[in-house]
């Protein structure tokens, strides 16, 4: 119902600017809403572009700029993102340091993305995965096959851990969350 409420509200807007002057509108709703969605998409697809969707902490990309994580709402912690998406914007550089930095990949800590850009679509050289093997499509990009059973327990997890008012500084359990899923996936084989 309170999307229901926002979505009225926000056309409810969007027409009165439109009745109001719909250049204007045009110019200060629309295009830089398709440009927001443009980019955003191109941001998500190069944070998981060469990465591995199956592994636990290799998944995503992470743009650890200050610039951009200030524009952006610390988005460029995007590991972190995945594990807790209920987590606070101001609390994924803390957690990302905290839970994810340790274990990730060090090809996958970008300090830039214009350098990244560059280094990966620009410079000439050979497309990599995150790895340094040679990337093909969809080559580890590929998510054929079942899910992994900690993916559904993480998912409970996130819904039921990600309280910005009560965040713990403890690692999900994933030994746990194995378990659980093990368990589910041995019920639907019966």
């Amino acid at each position: 119902q309170w999307f229901q409420q926002e979505l009225l509200v926000n056309y409810a807007v969007l027409v009165a600017l439109m009745l109001a002057d719909w250049r204007k509108c045009l110019w200060i709703v629309f295009l830089p809403g398709i440009l927001a969605k443009d980019m955003l998409v191109t941001l998500n697809m190069l944070q998981h572009d060469g990465c591995d969707p199956k592994s636990k902490y290799n998944h995503s990309r992470n743009f650890t700029g200050e610039m951009l994580n200030y524009l952006l709402f610390n988005n460029g912690y995007h590991t972190i993102h995945h594990m807790m998406p209920g987590v606070h914007w101001s609390m994924t550089r803390e957690k990302h340091e905290a839970l994810v930095a340790p274990h990730i990949h060090p090809n996958l800590l970008e300090p830039s993305i214009i350098a990244y850009l560059v280094r990966t679509f620009l410079s000439g050289g050979r497309r990599l995965n995150y790895d340094g093997s040679a990337y093909t499509n969809p080559g580890i990009n590929t998510e054929d096959g079942p899910d992994e059973p900690w993916f559904y327990a993480q998912a409970a997890l996130n819904a039921s851990d990600s309280n910005p008012d009560k965040q713990s500084d403890a690692a999900p359990s994933f030994d746990e969350a194995t378990a659980v899923g093990a368990r589910s996936d041995a019920r639907r084989d019966d």
